[in-house]
Parts: C-alpha cells; structure tokens; sequence
C-alpha cells in the first residue's frame, strides 16, 4: 500500500489518469504536427498494452514506432491497429509483416479492408516463435536447432540436409513443420523481403521502452514512453551521425558481414555462384570473390538501406520535450474509467519489471557435475573426486 500511495503522490491518481490520457493525445497532436493519435472508446477498458509495429534499419537496430492501448488482444483489435498504421505510419508499398503465428493477427491481415495484402505487403513468420512453439510440442532442443539451421540455410540442399536430420529423429517433426507455407519460414524461399531478419525481437524491444513502468497510471504510460523514445532517437541518431563523421559509407552490420564473407577468397576459385545474395541484398563470399579477380568495386551490388546516410535517415526527425496536457483543449467526449472487476490485487512485491513471453523460459537441461561434467550425480557426491578434495 506504501507503494502505491507513493506512485499515486508523484504520478498521480489511476482512476483520474484514464480522463488525462485524452487530453494528452490532443496536446501531442496539436504541437507535435503529424502525430496521429486515434481514440476508439469501449464501455470498460481492461487495459492490456498492445505493441506491434516494430521497424529495423540498416545496421539492424530494432525500434518500436507506433503503440496501441486495447481492451484485450482479439481480431477486432489488431484490425483496428493494423488499418490505422497502414493508413497513418506504413502507406509504402512492399512492406514486409514478421509476426508471431497467432491466429488473431492472420485474420487482421487477411480482412478484406486491411491493406495488408500482397503485392502492397507480405506476410511470414518469426523464428523464434516458431521455435517456441516447436520445442512446446517436442521437447528436443536438438530437434529445434535443426529446425533452425534449416530455417536460416541459404540453399534447398541445406536445407533438405537438416530435415533428413530432423526426419532421423522423428518423423512427426518433419510432419510439423510441413503444415507451413515454405516461402512464410524459410529463408531460401525469401525473395528478399526479409533482408536476413528471421525474428521480431519483440520482448527486447518492449523492456526498452517499458521496463518499470508498466505499474504505473496510464497518462503517465503514454507520458514516459514518448520521452523514452525521443532519448532513444536521440542516442541512436548520435552514434549514426558519428559514422558520418569518420567517414563510414556503410553500417557496422554490413561490414562486418563483408569482412565474414572475405574469409578464404584468396584459396577460393569461382566458375558459377547461384547462392541468394539478392535475399541479403549485398554481395555472398562467392561474389565478393569474383569481383576480386576482376578488379571490381562491390559497393554498387549493396542496397541502399545499408548506407550510413539512409540510417541516419531513420533518426533524423526531431522529438520536441513532452507538451502539459493542460496546454490541451477539454475533452467533452465520453468519460473514461478502469473496469473494477478487472484490477489486479497486489499479493506480493512483483519479483520482476521485464516482459516476459515463452522465449524468455530456460529450457530444462539435466544437471552436471562441476568436477568430472558427467550428469549421473553432481559435485558434492562425485565418485572421480580425489580424496585430497574430501
């Protein structure tokens, strides 16, 4: 109770916050230009945090660019965010979606009304998701690295190579992962929408943004997490920048790459190079070996996305400090209030402030022996312990 009463003295009220939140949307709109701030109002809000548009640049940075606060996660819901955000934020075409395979986010994108249809965007599935979700039915952590290293290989043969192993294992694996799409999971059927990225990375870039906050009123919410942004723009525009400054044409992500795809090209000797470097959008070993031999620059055969330039590009909009939502007009419209039926009763100090989701669980590993790494026993009753150590 302590607690709380001291956030409620410094951050305010939980049942008034919900009627600041509209006026703080309206100051946002009105001095930031081209904030969009949409206010869908529903007869109880249960107050469940829904972040789904997460960007990555260049250089592999992960950043979350648009918010929606909803009842609960449902169709109607991701409906409502996806066709705003299309409508808003993501107007370009060619877009690519990398989510989670939840059922309410397939059906959002597969309304009629979304705008999220191919050729304008594409749709595939997070790895690390689908891992989740394979080691939930299996319970073979060597079943799912193969899983994996099929999903990232390059080439069909790899790819067979580790579904025969998969297939030695059990052959209900193999079956599993055949109920998919090819082109939604493997990276050899990309056609280059995914430029390398396999994963969301989403629990990541939600402890960024909302780590120790998320018990706090829901003005405050929206408040600190506007702020965090602009800081993380801020820092990252910095650090872009500085690139610039030293003279760096390319991110980090990229050279580094090239530097990997340079090993061994003196011993290599390339007659035909099928590999998909188109999918990664910049030159494989086997490219970057016959341009050596013939005295040609590779920077041409990179996409434009890895230029330094195009990832300060990212960070160089300006994020003013956060307006009093006093500054704003009235709201007149319908007042809002917290469902009581839906409160959380506090039973204990929370043990952590992080996001946590099915990736997050260590997978259970059977216990080892610090002394002779066998794991029949442990330390303490070790037969191989010498008698000196008693």
């Amino acid at each position: 109770m302590a607690k709380q009463k001291a956030i409620a003295q410094i951050y305010g009220d939980w049942e008034e916050s919900y009627n600041k939140v509209p006026k703080l949307l309206q100051a946002l709109q009105s001095y930031f230009l081209g904030t969009i701030c949409e206010l869908w109002v529903v007869p109880y809000y249960d107050g469940h945090l829904l972040v789904h548009d997460l960007a990555q640049g260049g250089n592999s940075n992960i950043l979350p660019i648009s918010f929606a606060i909803v009842e609960f996660e449902s169709t109607e819901s991701w409906l409502f965010f996806i066709t705003n955000l299309r409508r808003h934020v993501t107007p370009q075409e060619g877009l690519l979606v990398i989510s989670d395979r939840s059922q309410a986010i397939k059906a959002a994108l597969n309304a009629d009304d979304s705008g999220w249809h191919p050729p304008r965007a594409f749709h595939a599935y997070c790895i690390r998701h689908m891992a989740a979700n394979f080691i939930t039915h299996f319970k073979s952590t060597e079943g799912k690295q193969y899983l994996i290293n099929a999903t990232y290989s390059p080439r069909k043969g790899g790819y067979e190579w580790y579904m025969d192993a998969l297939r030695g294992l059990s052959p209900g694996m193999v079956n599993w992962a055949g109920h998919f799409n090819p082109e939604i999971w493997l990276q050899h059927y990309d056609s280059g929408w995914r430029f390398g990225h396999m994963t969301t990375n989403l629990s990541k870039c939600i402890n960024a943004v909302f780590k120790g906050i998320r018990y706090l009123p829901i003005s405050s919410i929206v408040r600190i997490t506007y702020e965090r942004l602009q800081k993380l723009f801020v820092t990252k525009g910095r650090e872009a920048q500085s690139q610039l400054a030293a003279g760096n044409r390319f991110s980090q992500r990229l050279m580094a790459a090239i530097e990997k795809n340079r090993e061994g090209i003196p011993n290599m000797r390339v007659t035909h190079c099928d590999r998909q470097a188109s999918a990664l959008h910049y030159p494989c070993r086997h490219a970057l070996a016959r341009c050596a031999v013939a005295s040609i620059e590779w920077a041409p055969y990179v996409h434009p996305v890895y230029r330094q330039e195009d990832v300060f590009k990212v960070y160089e909009m300006e994020f003013s400090p956060t307006p009093d939502e006093s500054l704003g007009s009235e709201w007149d419209g319908t007042l809002l209030r917290p469902n009581p039926l839906m409160c959380k009763k506090a039973t204990k100090r929370p043990v952590s402030s992080k996001f946590w989701n099915d990736m997050d669980e260590v997978e259970r590993q059977e216990k080892q022996c610090g002394l002779c790494m066998q794991v029949d026993h442990t330390r303490k009753g070790c037969p191989n312990k010498s008698t000196n150590d008693a």
